[in-house]
């Protein structure tokens, strides 16, 4: 007689048996143990303090918040999101140089959570979500198992991997500012697999259109590489179904780029107002960069592949569907990376930021064929049981490659508070604190100010003390960049010089009096013996005492961000007016005379002629807050130079013209004593945002009528 216990234990084996037999339910078990794992592999490393809710900080991420500040404070209340921000380079707009989608998830968080802990989970959650956002690649691709799962382990190895923390795409790269592009790359691979999922259907593709977008609003360097791969699918269409595809193809591709149009359009229309940054990545070491041990199993799995399918293809042909498209597509991709290494200088771009992708499609193609070949050579029992062992060596051997992440990860999110140097930057604050009219503030570049949280720690400023400085994390955002690095490199023992077209000079503070007076300069933050040394022998500073390692300084000599046209300018034409302003700045002093670019207000001399003034004739403040610039002045009708950088944007209330002066200001022929100037009215963007809404309203119609012609039919 068999017992209860026995009976139970009888039925449970007979059930188990059963459910083994279940290969999709065994498939699907294997899915979700590999994602499980890989997602676990961020938590493993994540100290508590990812949870804390002041921001973080660590290379460029500590700065990043400063954006993210002005965008709910002072943009989402007056109903826009492009913000002036007059605390850095001169005055810099957030969220139109860079790219506002990952700002935007921050700022919804910040309705639930503080707004340091939003920008903290912002931070990280790309990288978190990366091996999932993997596996929907895969699985939206239908590529046969095990290939999804084995895609999303092989993942850990290019996001975690530690050659290079500039590039972008990487752990490292995430944690010194750049989580911008991966956002942009989760939501690429997500836009691959929606587009195999959605293409073969014949309804709205609204994730494709809606993932086109966010990847224009993430990031540009992704988002070139979105063409190749609509292409991809153009030629993996069937003969007889290639047009109807393209035609597809190119309405997610219009649509989604319509929908980002109001940021798209802003951003391009800016970039004659930034400063080019073409630099072509140099390193003794580069190919241990772009190809480093992480990547070497991946390389023998590609090389053992190859041999395997060349062989078989020679006897047999290649049938696996993967062959249609999954394959084709990362090769392309790598190609396309290459030579977009190649192309990007020429564009004004850095060569080094083409390479993530490749490394990406080495990755994902070496998957691919392991995949394949398990499945030729087992059965799929057999895979099923050497898949598990494939997770577990995965992530052992990703794991032995990691050797900063853990403490960067730990460095970054205890954030400012936590940092050696953080009462000494909070004593210096204090003594700087004051408002955007006040006189702006440069700093001494210096790696020890790591101990503050970070080297560019002087460039959130305006977030510590409410006070303007010479740079930013978008060190491109202005045409003032230029000048502003050339006057780090002035008082710099060690200057950052960041610009290949733009060289630098050596510190010499007597030598740039003028310099820092024409720049609207107030005060200085040194920190190395040899400079110290000249600003103790400079009759025009004055010590305002010594907090940790900076030694604070305030110049003498009488501060105003205006200046006037007391002597005829030079007209110059407005071709290479960047390179002219830049000659013009370094052998500026007091005498030179300005240079005005042809095409920016009247230039006759009917107008200027009357406009020039003596020395001392006029008395003129500025306010200088977000979005507007206030000029108060007793001399209507003379020629101002506003020091703040130039932007086509800028609008008077009162209907004066702007013009372009050198070294990248704002002139000005006032008509009343009191001018009011608008940043961002422009009829351009604005006629953007309204095609990106009508757009939207389209796009929502559309997939309105299709839900409900759907419900209709399951009826």
């Amino acid at each position: 007689m068999v017992s209860d216990d026995q009976g139970a234990l009888m039925s449970f084996v007979q059930l188990a048996k059963k459910y083994l037999r279940s290969v999709p339910s065994l498939k699907m078990w294997v899915d979700i143990l590999g994602v499980a794992v890989a997602v676990g592999f961020f938590f493993y490393y994540a100290p508590p303090e990812i949870w804390n809710d002041q921001p973080a900080t660590g290379g460029d991420t500590g700065s990043h918040f400063w954006p993210l500040k002005t965008l709910v404070e002072q943009a989402l209340p007056q109903g826009h999101i492009k913000v002036w921000n007059p605390g850095n380079l001169g005055g810099e707009p957030h969220l139109v140089h860079y790219f506002p989608l990952p700002y935007l998830l921050m700022a919804f968080l910040s309705l639930f959570v503080p707004l340091g802990l939003a920008f903290n989970i912002g931070t990280f959650l790309p990288l978190l979500l990366f091996p999932v956002c993997v596996y929907i690649c895969f699985r939206n691709l239908k590529t046969s198992f095990p290939i999804p799962v084995l895609a999303t382990i092989g993942s850990l190895s290019y996001a975690y991997n530690e050659s290079f923390s500039m590039w972008g795409g990487n752990s490292l790269s995430l944690l010194a500012g750049q989580f911008a592009h991966m956002y942009a790359v989760d939501f690429f691979l997500l836009l691959i697999g929606a587009l195999s999922l959605e293409l073969s259907k014949d309804r709205l593709p609204w994730r494709s259109i809606l993932l086109t977008a966010a990847v224009f609003l993430s990031h540009f360097y992704v988002a070139l590489l979105m063409p190749i791969v609509f292409l991809v699918f153009v030629f993996a269409a069937p003969k007889t179904n290639w047009w109807p595809r393209f035609k597809k193809l190119l309405g997610i591709g219009l649509l989604g780029l319509g929908l980002s149009l109001w940021f798209v359009i802003p951003m391009l229309d800016n970039a004659k107002w930034t400063t080019p940054f073409a630099l072509v990545w140099y390193s003794q070491n580069i190919w241990k960069e772009i190809f480093p041990p992480i990547f070497y199993p991946f390389f023998v799995v590609l090389g053992i592949s190859a041999i395997y399918f060349l062989i078989r293809a020679f006897r047999r042909g290649l049938p696996d569907k993967e062959w249609r498209l999954d394959i084709p597509l990362w090769i392309v991709l790598i190609l396309t990376s290459t030579a977009l290494y190649y192309i990007f200088p020429r564009l004004g771009l850095v060569d080094i930021r083409a390479l993530p992708s490749l490394q990406m499609a080495v990755v994902f193609l070496a998957m691919i064929g392991l995949g394949l070949m398990l499945r030729r050579a087992l059965d799929i029992f057999s895979v099923l049981f050497i898949v598990p062992f494939l997770v577990g060596l995965g992530i052992y051997w990703t794991d032995l490659q990691v050797k900063n992440f853990p403490h960067w990860l730990k460095w970054n999110y205890s954030s400012w508070d936590k940092k050696p140097a953080y009462p000494d930057l909070m004593n210096l604050s204090a003594m700087l604190r004051g408002t955007f009219s006040d006189s702006r503030v440069i700093y001494e570049n210096n790696d020890q100010y790591n101990s503050a949280g970070t080297m560019r720690v002087f460039e959130m400023l305006p977030y510590f003390a409410n006070r303007s400085t010479l740079e930013s994390v978008y060190m491109q955002a202005t045409i003032l960049a230029p000048e502003a690095f050339y006057l780090q490199a002035a008082i710099s023992k060690g200057p950052s010089c960041p610009f290949p077209n733009f060289p630098c000079t050596g510190y010499n503070l007597e030598a740039h009096r003028d310099h820092f007076s024409l720049m609207g300069v107030g005060q200085m933050i040194l920190s190395t013996e040899p400079v110290l040394e000249q600003a103790k022998k400079a009759s025009w500073l004055e010590s305002q005492g010594t907090y940790g390692m900076w030694h604070l300084y305030q110049l003498k000599d009488p501060f105003s961000y205006v200046s006037y046209l007391t002597q005829k300018p030079h007209v110059i034409e407005a071709d290479q007016f960047k390179e002219n302003f830049y000659q013009w700045f370094k052998a500026y002093n007091k005498e030179s005379p300005y240079l005005l670019v042809k095409g920016f207000g009247d230039l006759s001399p009917e107008i200027l002629g009357p406009s020039m003034m003596e020395q001392n004739e006029c008395r003129s403040q500025v306010r200088a807050e977000f979005d507007r610039i206030q000029l108060s002045t007793n001399c209507p009708g003379k020629f101002h130079i506003l020091k703040f950088a130039f932007h086509s944007s800028w609008r008077s209330l009162t209907g004066e013209d702007t013009y372009l002066v050198s070294p990248g200001f704002i002139g000005l022929i006032p008509k009343r004593t009191q001018v009011t100037l608008l940043f961002g009215q422009s009829v351009l963007w604005s006629f953007s945002v309204l095609v990106s809404w009508l757009l939207f309203i389209y796009f929502l119609m559309v997939l309105a009528i299709e839900i409900k012609r759907s419900r209709c039919r399951s009826l």
